[in-house]
């Protein structure tokens, strides 16, 4: 049982050392802007390490690359169905964002708007 406990350590520090990408040519080198929804009471992602991870990544990109929504209540992965409403607003005004910046396969035309298909 202790050696259980152990690997999964191991593979929880190996996924977020790898989630950080530093220096590692990984996304979080880009210039490429992040979204980040998350619970505040994930069970299965530690909030500690995520803001940590959300921390560097806007330290390095620029608060206005890095877009955070946390949700209040929300199981890990559940926010579409817990908030729709919310969930669905922050995922257009993102995919709007990175049309501006020409990231999201094609420029917009007047008045045209992003829509999720969620």
């Amino acid at each position: 049982r202790k050696r259980t406990r152990s690997v999964v350590a191991r593979r929880a520090e190996e996924y977020w050392r790898g989630m950080r990408g530093d220096g590692d040519g990984s996304a979080a080198d880009g210039d490429v802007p992040h979204l980040y929804l998350h619970g505040t009471n994930d069970a299965l992602t530690p909030i500690g390490p995520l803001r940590e991870l959300i921390g560097r990544r806007a330290e390095r990109l620029g608060g206005a690359k890095t877009s955070v929504v946390a949700f209040r209540k929300s199981p890990h992965c559940c926010h579409l169905l817990t908030h729709p409403a919310e969930y669905t607003r922050a995922v257009e005004a993102f995919l709007d964002t990175c049309r501006r910046e020409g990231r999201g396969g094609g420029e917009l035309g007047k008045g045209e708007k992003t829509r999720s298909r969620l």
